[in-house]
């Protein structure tokens, strides 16, 4: 390592903060979307629905965002928040083709191109311990941290010569790709999974040439029925873990799961089947498979069911505002959600459609744990790479 060096950060990169957007600038016809805060979404910029929207014009020239550009939340959570997705000093980078612009608050950093490699500097910052460091020195509130770009100046960084940045980027790059790939796949398995869902128990595609009754739902295949979810599934709650860590250990690897992700892990398991999991309390509405052993938090519903797939698919559907009983927060019971109406089929079609379906399951299961030993290399090679513990050879990316 004799050719690394620490250098400020400031010396070998520019920084553009985002332009001060006026409300009156904002609208829903504009035909620019505009980066703040809140689309710097775990190392990416995600678009939403709600993404602020202006009509460009050429003073916006110089906050254009273009492909790859490293973008960093300058205000966010302080580090006493739990989440660090959501702490200020969070980098995301711009995958993203069509025309962005960059707002107040959002600071895009800019490489000198024949000392820093893009990429290199990109995964520099998704180190938690770098993280932890940049948000751990922002001013502010309780509730809203910030930093300035004289703290991104400043931050002392690990350079080594640039065949070297770009092998460790390159590296790291090839695992992030093939972890993108499988969620890529995934959604596909899923849309064929609603789609096939779709075709058999709402449009009837495939049983049109039988007799149709009607039924409080409409027209439906003879033999078919109007029940309810409780009918074919058992729904319980989930309970309060009696410990509970942020980070799994060897101790702790048993993934406590709340009502729309995992929420921490414990040392006890709470449930050691195939389950389905939905929120009690607060959020409502994402519905989450379980196949391994997991904890299931007292915020949740717990599902289970011979026919996994199709109610899997019925839950999806489930209006769950209507069914909210909260006054202070979102709540709903068990009896709210087995008393749901729905048509059953007969036992023959179920375990047909449980059959194919799995199958395509299958195939999504295998990604997601291939995405989690990808996840758990890259992560743990990020920080030994940039710190130089572990080398890439260079002649690979010559």
């Amino acid at each position: 390592m004799n050719n690394w060096k620490e250098v400020k950060l400031g010396e070998i990169c520019e920084f553009q903060n985002g332009f001060a957007f006026k409300s009156k600038d904002f609208s829903i016809h504009g035909n620019t979307k505009v980066i703040k805060i809140k689309e710097l979404k775990d190392g990416n910029i995600k678009l939403f629905s709600d993404t602020s929207r202006v009509t460009y014009q050429d003073s916006y020239l110089n906050y254009i965002i273009h492909k790859n550009d490293n973008l960093v939340a300058l205000t966010g959570d302080p580090v006493s928040k739990n989440n660090p997705l959501s702490w200020v000093g969070r980098i995301s980078q711009n995958r993203n083709s069509e025309l962005l612009l960059l707002n107040q608050r959002v600071c895009k950093l800019i490489p000198h191109s024949d000392k820093l490699n893009n990429n290199y500097i990109f995964y520099f910052f998704r180190q938690f311990e770098e993280l932890f460091k940049l948000a751990s020195k922002a001013t502010g509130s309780a509730s809203q941290a910030n930093i300035s770009t004289k703290i991104l100046s400043d931050t002392i960084i690990p350079l080594p010569p640039l065949p070297e940045q770009k092998a460790i980027a390159d590296t790291l790059s090839s695992l992030d790709n093939k972890i993108a790939l499988n969620n890529k796949m995934n959604k596909n398995l899923e849309a064929q999974a609603q789609a096939i869902f779709k075709s058999w128990f709402v449009d009837f595609e495939p049983f049109q040439d039988g007799e149709f009754v009607d039924s409080e739902l409409g027209k439906i295949p003879k033999g078919w029925r109007v029940g309810t979810l409780g009918e074919i599934s058992d729904i319980s709650s989930g309970k309060r873990p009696l410990s509970k860590v942020s980070t799994f250990d060897s101790e702790n690897i048993v993934p406590i799961i709340g009502a729309s992700s995992v929420m921490g892990y414990t040392n006890k398991i709470l449930y050691d089947e195939k389950i389905l999991i939905t929120g009690r309390v607060g959020t409502h509405g994402i519905i989450q498979r379980s196949y391994y052993p997991c904890w299931a938090s007292d915020n949740t519903l717990v599902i289970k069911s011979n026919y996994y797939e199709f109610v899997y698919q019925l839950l999806t559907l489930i209006d769950y505002a209507s069914m909210n009983r909260g006054s202070t927060q979102p709540l709903i019971t068990q009896t709210d959600l087995k008393n749901v109406t729905t048509i059953i089929p007969v036992k023959e079609v179920l375990d047909n459609f449980e059959i194919l379906i799995s199958q395509l399951m299958q195939l999504m299961q295998r990604n997601q744990q291939q995405t989690a030993q990808l996840t758990n290399l890259r992560d743990t090679l990020l920080p030994k790479l940039m710190s130089g513990e572990v080398r890439v050879p260079i002649k690979e990316v010559e």
